[in-house]
């Protein structure tokens, strides 16, 4: 009880102090009247000098002291009252306030004997006020001490009190803050109790699970999860706060949230809450969203198969190419030998038309696997469009419109001319494809600049500017899983229409040039194409004009080729024009001939893959011992072993296979005739 309830209110003790002072003022006079004529003053009019004025000051002092004395017993009395179980020494309180009210009456008393004389009662009254006044004076020596102690204690109370005020307002901050560092927290936080019941959830849990998450069960809260990518709910017995609240560890990055908005995919981790005797009171969750972590992860994912796929394309092209090098050359002595009116010639045009589609098919191989060899030099991709525009809308029915908006603003990039063409081809088709009714075509460029955000949610892209090459049709679209596969080899939708190797072939080709292709399709709606390609500043190059190259020569030429059906058709075309062949089967013996005495070496054709040293290791190794001799490297794709990502460099010479014994030659002159070569490693 506080102390404002044990002291009496502040209107009592004015009332109580009104009525000790006008009491006596206001009954005085007539008490005074009375007194005058009555003989009973007698006995005090020599104690009072027969002075009225006296008699009344006396009267009006034992008033005001009795009514005070009244008003102190009445206020310690209801003080012992009110605190009685709480008020140490009461007793003492209700033997003073006895002696206090004694006393009082003393004075009362002696009022009345003013009038009456009642000497004896004013003698009793007085013992009892002495016998009130001994005991307190013979008590109150002994009691103070206790007293004392009881003030001590009550002030070392008031000290601990103020102390566990402070440690209480210090606990109050420290909640607070773990409050706010909860709810700042970049996760979500969910509390259970022991039943499954939500304690606590920071602002991200309410958010993420939804507004109404603390009035939901578990069984609520589990009815929002399923695994990742499927309709399936996620199972009770996997699910991690459901094994918290059994008191183990627990965690999964499998689960599909679906409270309402888009799926989220989350990782959860919970763990049991303990008492001191080891018994689950409560479980804590935390709710991760890992979408973009999952997206990233099935891009490095997909984009891991297509490398895979790609080495096994290279691989397959590569000896491909091989076998067709030795199939056109055949085909070519075949074709020069029969006579024009031969019944032979229909069936080997035939060959020749079937070689041709091969060496196609291992081009979109090379292409998708980024084994092909390119000549880059800086490009505007707006004129490469503006040239093709006509031929491409010839391409489309009638019932496509197509658009065609150029806004590169003049910026270049590096590539192969024919390659972007092949790119720009195949989005076409693939567009005019997916337009079976009719509809909107659009190509379009732009400049755009791909910031550090763009790049850590797009594996592979590149930080920059760069020009992008959108192809958009208002088609039939695709579906996820349609979408997932279309950069791989020989997947499509177009049944036996298709070869499949269109859109690899883009993809190979853009990542070759340092880009990347993004796709953005939807049912019904249709599907828009994205080639970024990094803008360069370098300058084009001023083409040459190279003489036409003679046939037939003399020089010794070193021929490096591990396969002995391709080493044995290029030696006989060389040797049947003249010049002077040196066979070598694999780059150790070439080494070994070009440095026996007395052998002068005019030029060097080596395959690229060789067993042991590569074909670059050979040349280098060949040109130390004799610097005039000339490179030339075959192949059906490179490894890097002469190139850099894909790209030739300028001053290395190459003939790619499958080639005719035409081109081989051509080639061999053409080297043989150029200037000094800076072969260097």
């Amino acid at each position: 009880m506080t102390s404002e309830a044990v002291v009496p209110r502040g209107n009592m003790r004015a009332f109580l102090i009104a009525v000790a002072i006008l009491t006596p003022l206001v009954a005085l006079p007539q008490m005074m009247q009375t007194s005058a004529g009555a003989a009973i003053l007698h006995a005090h009019g020599y104690c009072y000098l027969w002075n009225a004025s006296l008699l009344t000051l006396h009267i009006s002092a034992d008033a005001l002291i009795a009514l005070s004395y009244l008003s102190i017993s009445i206020t310690l009395g209801w003080f012992v009252y009110s605190l009685r179980r709480a008020l140490p020494f009461h007793w003492m309180f209700l033997a003073f306030g006895t002696f206090i009210l004694a006393c009082g009456a003393t004075h009362a008393v002696e009022i009345w004997t003013v009038w009456t004389p009642v000497f004896w009662l004013a003698a009793n009254v007085k013992i009892v006020t002495a016998i009130a006044s001994l005991a307190t004076a013979l008590t109150l020596p002994t009691l103070l001490p206790r007293v004392r102690e009881t003030i001590e204690d009550a002030r070392v109370s008031e000290e601990r009190r103020r102390q566990l005020a402070a440690a209480h307002a210090a606990l109050r901050e420290r909640q607070h803050t773990v409050e706010q560092f909860i709810q700042a927290l970049p996760t979500a936080v969910l509390v259970l109790d022991r039943g499954g019941t939500p304690y606590y959830a920071n602002r991200l849990a309410t958010a993420m699970l939804g507004g109404e998450v603390m009035t939901r069960s578990l069984d609520a809260l589990s009815g929002l999860l399923f695994v990742t990518g499927t309709n399936q709910p996620y199972p009770d017995q996997r699910m991690p706060l459901r094994i918290a609240l059994t008191g183990r560890t627990a965690a999964a990055d499998d689960i599909e949230l679906r409270a309402g908005g888009s799926p989220m995919a989350i990782e959860v981790l919970a763990a049991p809450i303990l008492d001191d005797d080891g018994r689950v009171v409560q479980a804590v969750a935390v709710f991760h969203d890992i979408t973009d972590r999952k997206r990233l992860e099935h891009e490095f994912a997909q984009a891991q198969k297509m490398q895979a796929v790609g080495l096994l394309a290279g691989g397959i092209a590569h000896d491909f190419n091989n076998l067709l090098t030795v199939v056109y050359g055949y085909l070519d002595w075949l074709h020069a030998d029969l006579a024009a009116e031969s019944p032979l010639q229909e069936p080997v045009t035939e060959i020749r038309q079937a070689a041709d589609r091969a060496s196609g098919l291992t081009r979109h191989l090379l292409a998708f696997s980024r084994k092909q060899i390119l000549q880059v030099q800086p490009l505007d991709l707006d004129d490469i469009l503006a040239g093709m525009a006509p031929m491409l809308t010839r391409l489309l029915p009638e019932n496509i419109q197509a658009e065609w908006h150029f806004h590169s603003e003049g910026r270049l990039v590096s590539g192969d001319r024919s390659q972007l063409e092949q790119i720009v081809l195949n989005l076409v088709i693939n567009a005019r494809d997916a337009l079976p009714r009719g509809g909107r075509l659009v190509v379009e460029t732009m400049l755009t600049t791909l910031d550090a955000d763009y790049v850590r949610s797009h594996i592979g892209s590149r930080q920059g500017e760069h020009v992008v090459l959108s192809v958009t049709d208002n088609g039939i679209g695709m579906d996820p899983a349609t979408r997932a596969r279309i950069f791989e080899p020989f997947f499509t939708t177009k049944g036996g229409k298709g070869t499949g190797l269109g859109l690899s072939t883009v993809y190979g080709i853009v990542k070759q040039f340092g880009g990347n292709v993004w796709v953005y399709s939807e049912v019904g709606r249709g599907t828009t194409f994205k080639v970024y390609l990094p803008v360069t500043t370098e300058v084009p190059a001023v083409e040459r004009v190279q003489p036409p190259p003679r046939g037939a020569g003399s020089e010794r030429i070193l021929l490096v080729e591990d396969d002995a059906a391709i080493r044995q058709l290029c030696a006989g075309v060389l040797r049947g024009r003249g010049y002077v062949v040196d066979e070598a089967n694999d780059g150790e013996r070439a080494v070994t001939m070009a440095r026996a005495a007395g052998v002068r070496i005019d030029l060097v054709l080596t395959d690229v893959v060789l067993p042991g040293i590569n074909g670059h290791q050979v040349a280098e190794a060949i040109v130390a011992v004799q610097p005039a001799a000339k490179v030339l490297f075959m192949s059906g794709y490179t490894e890097n072993a002469i190139v850099h990502t894909g790209v030739l460099d300028p001053m290395v010479a190459f003939l790619p296979k499958p080639f005719t014994p035409t081109a081989l030659v051509e080639r061999v002159r053409l080297v043989l005739d150029g200037p000094p070569q800076k072969f260097t490693a």
